[in-house]
């Protein structure tokens, strides 16, 4: 920046953008320039002092002496662009001065909310901007538009897009010099958030002693309450150390304590909300279930409160929303899918009538995108598979209006891949495995691209180990073992990796012996019994494990049982009956039980017709033909009463099996020759 200019930028925005002007402007003055992109390029600590003028101007006249000076010792003019900017007289005003100055080119447009170039009301660019034929005056700076719609991860894109252009370097070079450096300073952050918390509750306190300070005590706080539950949670989560966030949010709780709820300003109460539901998130991380479901619905409680008073507001709108997914996912876990349903479909309803609202509003789109994925999951549990997939493939193309409104967006692409993933896993259930298996593809192309970007941020590895795993799936049942255990390795591979930092996340080693049991019975095909049996301990040792954490959670008690099947398989073959039927014994238990407490969950149904099939064939193999007969037939039974038309190739494969076993051979070929037709090639094994 030259000497002759006392500002870098001078920030033009509308009364209505106020907040966001506000925080812009504190993050671009607290920016510190990455030290190598210093040292290389000769450029200041810090971008410098920004002007933002805080009042209204009265329609009708001309610009102060103070804002015509402030401009004229500015090196760039930032321009906050929404649909309230582009209809501001005074924004308008302060452009047209600017560009009277002979600095056109140094004009930046960020874009918080409104479309470019629209017509109408959502157009978000100032009349200063924009040639009657609609293009960009000549000579604005490239890039034109910063575009900060669409969450945390857009505004922190398209704040270093503008400060790329204010320091005239490389966006590329830029982001990756700041997330080195963000990784350096976010590691040696975690371990200190904790102080800077405490050290926060004293301000704060302090602030209450001291009447003439407290108003500038309280803004400093409220602003590092917020970095704590807003950059900081997500930094840590990038870098591997989720256990941190939940004793951050934790620390922040401390700030409220001593709050009166009725006499707080409803910032505050918002800001307690946040608190809560990653104190949830973090206890849920830890099996701490009945606190963790405490935590979200007292958060539940106070966004359900703020929307009464601001039913406008689309941040406590969407908080509301995110909560009532918290609670859903907590009665999920704990397989009750008539209240996880209510809750997800409570979601579904605050958001899409928020993008009703606003249908070309990016970030409204994307909510509703995430009810309706959790709604559909919903109904592919119940086995409503045609109403499942209509909610994924309205998902989908909500994901892909985000791509293409929002081509460099990396959460819209995942969110994409996810979509591409869960119709994958519904055309598996419906027998479709080619196309399950090109929607599986088509997700791990997207996750690779993603993760590419930054290999080390954690979470990104984390879905791409999900994409390999079910890609693996798909290609276990078409019987191509080969590539499906290099899929299956892969995703080992990356889970090893993220336990390194997170070793304590349940989802994680979930995750991991899930892996290692499908690697085990691929083993066990292709007769590796040494591999097959020592993957296989290793899963159910680490399940066993997290069972004693977690006795509650439906999904690793199911993960458990195909564990203990898939031990009892290879006990059979080595001809250890015993403890194959032992196995198979607690696979049957366990599935009953959970069939009691998950009434219409499918996929614990189909658990259990497997369990008893299993434990049907090792009791055949003991010499005791009566049991085996009479666990056969239960197996039937649920079948019929559960899967009366069922195209799901696993579902058929077990009901050709235990026709065959009792008598009924030519019902068993022709479902046979059903599977063949769809490619597909059995799992299961007799002993």
């Amino acid at each position: 920046m030259q000497q002759a200019f006392k500002y870098r930028a001078f920030l033009s925005y509308s009364h209505h953008d106020r907040k966001r002007a506000e925080r812009l402007h504190r993050e671009l003055e607290r920016y510190r320039i990455p030290p190598l992109l210093r040292q290389q390029r000769d450029l200041p600590r810090r971008l410098g002092k920004f002007f933002r003028d805080s009042d209204e101007l009265p329609s009708g006249t001309d610009l102060p002496r103070v804002i015509e000076q402030a401009l004229h010792d500015s090196a760039a003019l930032i321009v906050v662009c929404s649909p309230a900017a582009a209809t501001s007289e005074w924004v308008n005003k302060e452009i047209r001065t600017f560009q009277q100055l002979g600095r056109s080119e140094r004009i930046f447009c960020f874009v918080v909310d409104g479309e470019p170039g629209a017509t109408g009301p959502r157009n978000c660019l100032p009349d200063a901007l924009v040639h009657p034929d609609g293009g960009m005056q000549a000579g604005s700076a490239e890039p034109v538009a910063a575009d900060a719609r669409g969450g945390r991860a857009h505004w922190r894109h398209a704040r270093l897009m503008l400060i790329a252009g204010l320091l005239g370097v490389g966006l590329d070079e830029l982001v990756q010099r700041d997330l080195h450096h963000r990784h350096r300073k976010m590691v040696g952050l975690a371990a200190g958030s904790v102080a800077l918390a405490v050290l926060m509750a004293g301000l704060t306190l302090f602030a209450f002693h001291s009447r003439a300070e407290a108003e500038r005590r309280r803004s400093e706080a409220e602003n590092l309450v917020g970095f704590l539950l807003g950059d900081l949670r997500e930094e840590l989560h990038s870098i591997g150390r989720v256990e941190l966030y939940g004793r951050v949010a934790s620390k922040a709780m401390e700030y409220f304590q001593d709050m009166d709820a009725a006499e707080a300003r409803a910032e505050i109460l918002a800001q307690r909300a946040e608190a809560l539901r990653q104190i949830g998130t973090a206890r849920m991380d830890s099996a701490q279930t009945e606190q963790a479901i405490a935590a979200f619905r007292e958060s539940l409680s106070i966004t359900r409160e703020l929307v009464e008073r601001d039913p406008g507001r689309l941040d406590w709108n969407l908080a509301l929303a995110q909560n009532h997914f918290h609670v859903g996912q907590v009665y999920w876990e704990q397989g009750d899918l008539e209240a996880a349903g209510r809750e997800f479909l409570n979601q579904l309803n605050v958001v899409d009538r928020l993008a009703l609202a606003e249908p070309d509003n990016a970030e409204r789109l994307e909510h509703s995108g995430y009810a309706w994925t959790n709604y559909g999951r919903i109904l592919e549990s119940s086995g409503r598979y045609d109403e499942a997939r209509a909610a994924y493939e309205t998902v989908k193309s909500i994901f892909e209006r985000l791509v293409a409104l929002q081509p460099g967006s990396n959460e819209a692409r995942l969110e994409l891949g996810f979509a591409h993933n869960n119709l994958g896993k519904l055309k598996l259930s419906l027998g479709q495995l080619d196309e399950a298996e090109s929607h599986f593809r088509q997700d791990l192309a997207v996750k690779q691209q993603v993760a590419a970007i930054n290999p080390a941020h954690h979470l990104w590895r984390e879905n791409l180990a999900s994409s390999h795993y079910w890609l693996g799936i798909g290609l276990s049942l078409k019987g191509q073992w080969h590539e499906a255990r290099e899929q299956f390795e892969s995703a080992l591979e990356l889970l090893d990796i993220l336990l390194i930092n997170d070793p304590g996340v349940i989802r994680l080693r979930q995750r991991k012996a899930a892996v290692q049991t499908e690697i085990a019975a691929i083993c066990r095909m292709n007769e590796q019994t040494e591999c097959a049996a020592s993957l296989i301990d290793d899963a159910l040792a680490g399940l066993d494990a997290l069972i004693t954490i977690n006795p509650d959670n439906v999904k690793l008690q199911m993960d458990q049982a195909h564990a203990q099947l898939e031990a009892a398989w290879q006990a059979g073959l080595a001809s250890r009956q015993a403890r194959g039927l032992q196995l198979a014994q607690s696979a049957v238990h366990a599935a009953a039980q959970l069939a009691l407490r998950t009434a219409g969950d499918h996929d614990v149904r189909k658990l259990q017709v497997l369990a008893l099939l299993a434990l049907g064939d090792l009791s055949d193999a003991g010499d005791t033909p009566r049991a085996a007969a009479d666990h056969w037939q239960q197996g039937l039974n649920l079948l019929e009463q559960y899967f009366q038309e069922s195209s799901d190739p696993r579902v058929l494969e077990a009901k050709a099996h235990l026709l065959a076993r009792l008598g009924f051979a030519p019902q068993a070929r022709e479902l046979e020759n059903s599977l063949n037709r769809m490619n597909y090639h059995g799992s299961y094994m007799r002993p």
